[in-house]
């Protein structure tokens, strides 16, 4: 789910909302001469420029810029770094390209002679106001430019090079840099060129199915810019699998618009006619249909690291996919074999996850079990603890509190209890630390008390209750991590003893509390930590056009799951042995069996944690397919709250979302009823 602000879920709400927005962008690139493009051998560089990757689309702003001696090109803001000596360059790690001499040229060469339809030139902050562009068949365009990025539409057609000559710069005489160079331009359509639009997004709950994403526009097409008879249209430009970005806006109360990046997809298809241009954009998976081989083997390996391979044989770069640290605390055994989606599909069920292009393409695998996270899955740990300190006891709520000689902390009522004279407690206290704070409510700087929860997989969550002894502290912060990488810092101020805590946390394994300040004289005392829901998107019936429509699946009677042994057979290749060894869970006393064989599950254990997690999934077997008004903040895979006309809060599962937009926004879920309620507080 995306998160937003509570302005954009207050404009949602409201029975009439003001108008909303839809954004597609199209980038017009030329996907073979930007591969193949490349800084010239005749160029005479500086010793400090850097042209890696810098056609190759993988440019990223590393905010290194050196000072030079040229007009101009000084500056005193700190914002500048001294160069190395010449004989130290490798010490350099600039990502821009910068000529020796001033007013020099850049030659951009190409492997054949392509037809390019537009480009885009960062020249940053030195920027010529004036140069020109010669092609191989000597054609020279003069343009005028006031700003550091440059971006043309002008066809170059048949050229084997471009050079980028420099006449004047925006700071007189000074050297050409050259950051990013794009072969094409980007298209943008809005309201106004948007007839209609819609977005199909799917994930399956149990990775049973490849999940995919689908986008479909049609945009009209008033000067015929698309008609696919004119030698300089752009749809003469169009490749397969150029970027897609569609983002849908909304009205807010102060007549601001808030905006949702919803997806970012590859070109599929596209088709022209007088007046009207249609495009059809899908994920990434769509377009994968190579085989995995690298896992052929018997062999141990992490559920971690079998993702992290499977993801980059398919040409992912490390910040192209994020995988949930839970994998790495499996251990596969078994070949794996097939297509690569299909494979991230048998990963992800064999560890009950789901896998999913997020909104700005970059792939997630997360794991997917349990609505209710149960106290033995999360681990607790806390520093500076008093001898009577039980910090475990916060997942459950702490029953007892004893008595100190701190401010405030000494009643009569019969609710505290008396220490040992050990001062060894024995009775289910909460976190109590054994340090005080100042009379100023201050602890020691950079030794703070701090009580950390790990959970066994990512979650999101809608609030936190928070319940402190004695007297609470004025503040705290919460840290989140995900494998061990910082998420997000928040600070809680305004506490009383029983607190509900609405935020919407980002998706994250591990909180640390950390308490920096508390009542003077006091120890911290918190006698209970729990979580809310995922999030608190609720579904009610004001958003619905008609009454939601409800089926019921096929009953399952039992399911099995395959203990899957492979051995080597005389030409070493791994194979299945031919046995019925099976994990059998019971689920009603009529219907039909189901047997589940996934060739990652090789062991008992595995057999029966995969079973006990798809029989919560086939027992809660009632489909809703529900119209409503549209959200672009909800997403396939989300669990949320929907109202009914018997129940308030029934959970369901989204397995596919669509939006459409035809000047106003609608939208279609098809969810599944959650079997169990999550725990809120």
């Amino acid at each position: 789910m995306h998160r937003v602000s509570s302005a954009y879920k207050q404009a949602m709400r409201k029975q009439i909302r003001d108008v909303g927005y839809i954004r597609v962008g199209l980038g017009a690139i030329n996907l073979e001469a930007q591969d193949s493009c490349k800084a010239d051998e005749s160029n005479t560089f500086a010793y400090w420029s850097n042209g890696e990757n810098l056609f190759a689309g993988q440019y990223e702003d590393n905010g290194v810029e050196y000072a030079t001696f040229e007009q101009n090109c000084v500056k005193a803001d700190g914002s500048l770094k001294f160069l190395p000596r010449e004989e130290e360059k490798e010490q350099c790690n600039n990502v821009y390209i910068t000529t020796e001499n001033t007013l020099e040229p850049i030659k951009i060469a190409f492997d054949k002679a392509y037809n390019i339809k537009g480009i885009t030139l960062d020249f940053g902050r030195y920027y010529p106001t004036e140069f020109k562009l010669i092609l191989s068949d000597n054609t020279e365009i003069t343009y005028n430019n006031t700003e550091s990025i440059f971006v043309s539409t002008d066809v170059y057609n048949n050229t084997e090079y471009i050079i980028i000559q420099p006449v004047t710069m925006v700071g007189g005489e000074g050297r050409i840099r050259l950051y990013n160079a794009i072969m094409g331009v980007g298209l943008t359509f809005g309201n106004k060129e948007i007839e209609n639009a819609e977005f199909k997004e799917f994930c399956a709950e149990i990775s049973d199915e490849i999940p995919s994403s689908d986008f479909e526009c049609n945009i009209l097409d008033e000067y015929n810019h698309f008609n696919i008879d004119s030698r300089e249209s752009f749809i003469n430009f169009l490749e397969i699998g150029q970027e897609v970005k569609i983002a849908i806006g909304q009205t807010l109360e102060n007549n601001s618009v808030e905006w949702i990046e919803v997806a970012n997809l590859s070109l599929s298809e596209w088709s022209s006619t007088r007046g009207h241009f249609k495009i059809r954009a899908k994920d990434k998976f769509a377009f994968s249909n190579s085989d995995y081989t690298l896992s052929n083997r018997i062999y141990d390996r992490t559920a971690y690291a079998e993702a992290q391979q499977i993801l980059q044989d398919m040409g992912y770069n490390s910040n192209e996919y994020h995988l949930d640290p839970y994998l790495a605390t499996i251990t596969l055994h078994n070949p794996l074999t097939g297509n690569h989606k299909e494979c991230l599909q048998v990963l992800c069920n064999a560890c009950r996850c789901v896998y999913y292009q997020d909104s700005s393409g970059k792939v997630y695998i997360k794991a997917n079990f349990g609505l209710v996270v149960e106290p033995e899955d999360i681990q607790v740990t806390a520093t500076h603890e008093s001898t009577w300190s039980n910090a475990d006891t916060v997942k459950i709520g702490a029953t007892q509190e004893y008595a100190d000689f701190t401010y405030n902390r000494v009643r009569a009522d019969g609710t505290l209890h008396f220490l040992s004279s050990d001062n060894i407690g024995t009775l289910d206290t909460g976190y109590v630390t054994d340090v005080i704070a100042d009379e100023n409510g201050d602890f020691e700087s950079g030794n703070y008390p701090t009580l950390s929860m790990q959970f066994e997989a990512g979650y999101t969550y809608y609030g936190m209750a928070i319940v402190f002894g004695g007297n609470p502290p004025p503040s705290f912060m919460a840290r989140t991590y995900l494998g061990n990488e910082l998420v997000e810092e928040i600070t809680f101020t305004d506490l009383e003893n029983e607190n509900y805590l609405y935020y919407e946390f980002e998706l994250f394994d591990r909180i640390d509390l950390i308490f920096d300040k508390a009542y003077p004289h006091n120890r911290i005392v918190l006698n209970k930590v729990a979580f809310g829901d995922f999030n608190d998107f609720n579904l009610t019936l004001a958003d619905m056009y008609n009454e939601p429509y409800g089926t019921r699946e096929e009953t399952i009677k039992d399911l099995s799951v395959k203990v899957c042994t492979y051995q080597n057979d005389e030409h070493d290749k791994p194979k299945l042995v031919e046995d019925e060894v099976y994990v059998t869970e019971t689920l009603n006393t009529f219907g039909t069996s189901l047997l589940v064989v996934n060739p990652l599950i090789d062991t008992q254990a595995k057999a029966e944690t995969l079973a006990e997690w798809l029989k919560n999934y086939y027992l809660s077997n009632v489909n809703y397919q529900i119209n409503y008004r549209g959200d672009a903040r909800l997403n396939a895979s989300d669990i949320i709250k929907m109202e009914s006309n018997v129940a308030n809060n029934l959970m369901i599962a989204v397995n596919e979302h669509s939006l459409k937009f035809n000047g106003g926004l609608s939208g279609q879920i098809v969810a599944r009823k959650a079997l169990k309620n999550m725990e809120v507080s």
